[in-house]
C-alpha cells in the first residue's frame, strides 16, 4: 500500500494519455494545475481523507466523466473542473461552504446539479456554458440574499454575478430553506420554463430583475 500524502502542484501537468490515478486515503492534498490537460482521464475517485483541492486541480480534462469528491472537501476553487465537457456526475459534499469563479465553465455534460445547504459563496460564471443542465436543486437558507454593499444591487449569491449565466436548464429547484431570492439571480435564462418551490416554502422577497429575460417560463407558483 502507498502512503502519498500530497499530489503537488503540475504533479501531472499535461499528461493526456494518462487513464486513472488511484488515491489512497492517507492522501490529504491535491495541488493546484495538479491534472491540468489529462484529457484521458475518465473517471477521479477523491478519498475523504482530502481536505484540499486545488485550483485548476482537473482544468480541461476534456475525457473525465465522473468525479467523486471526498466528504471533507470544504471548497471548490477556481477553475477546478474548467473546460471538462464529458463530466456528466459529480455530488458536492455537505461540507463545501464555497464554490470558486469559472470552477465548472463548460461542463455542458452536467445534468443535474445539487447546491448543498452549507454553500454561502459562488463565484462569478462558476456555471457558465454547462448547457446540458436541466435542474438545479437549491437548497441553502438565503441563498440569493442580494449584496446589501452601495453599488452591488445587480449581483446576487453573495456577491456573484450570474453564476448560472449561458446555462440551459428548464427547471429550478428551490428548497424550503430559501426564503430570498436576490436581484438577478436568474436573469437571462431563456430555456427555464418552470420554477419548482417546496409546498412548505418561506420565500418572503423575490428580488429585482430576478428571472428577468426568462422568456420560457410557463408558471411560478406564489405562497400565501
Amino acid at each position: 500500500d502507498n502512503t502519498i500524502k500530497t499530489i503537488g502542484q503540475y504533479a501531472f501537468y499535461g499528461c493526456s494519455m494518462l487513464t486513472r490515478i488511484p488515491m489512497n486515503n492517507t492522501l490529504t492534498s491535491i495541488g493546484t494545475y495538479a491534472f491540468y490537460n489529462c484529457a484521458g482521464l475518465t473517471e477521479i475517485n477523491i478519498p475523504d481523507s482530502v481536505t484540499s483541492l486545488g485550483s485548476y486541480a482537473f482544468y480541461n480534462c476534456a475525457g473525465l466523466q465522473k468525479a467523486t469528491l471526498g466528504k471533507n472537501i470544504s471548497a471548490i476553487n477556481d477553475y477546478t473542473f474548467y473546460g471538462c465537457p464529458g463530466l456528466t456526475t459529480i455530488t458536492l459534499p455537505d461540507k463545501i461552504t464555497s464554490i470558486g469563479k469559472y470552477a465548472f465553465y463548460n461542463c455542458s455534460g452536467l445534468k443535474n446539479l445539487t447546491i448543498p445547504q452549507n454553500v454561502t459563496s459562488i463565484g462569478d460564471y462558476a456555471f457558465y456554458d454547462c448547457g446540458g443542465i436541466l435542474t438545479v436543486k437549491c437548497n441553502i437558507a438565503n441563498s440569493f440574499a442580494q449584496s446589501s454593499s452601495s453599488n452591488t444591487s445587480y449581483y446576487s449569491y453573495t456577491n456573484s454575478y450570474h453564476w448560472l449565466y449561458g446555462s440551459d436548464f428548464s427547471t429550478i429547484k428551490i428548497e424550503n430553506t430559501v426564503s430570498t431570492i436576490g436581484g438577478y439571480a436568474f436573469k437571462d435564462l431563456p430555456s427555464t420554463t418552470k420554477i419548482e418551490v417546496a409546498a412548505d416554502n418561506t420565500i418572503k422577497t423575490i428580488g429585482q430583475y430576478a428571472f428577468y429575460g426568462c422568456s420560457m417560463l410557463t408558471r411560478i407558483p406564489m405562497n400565501n
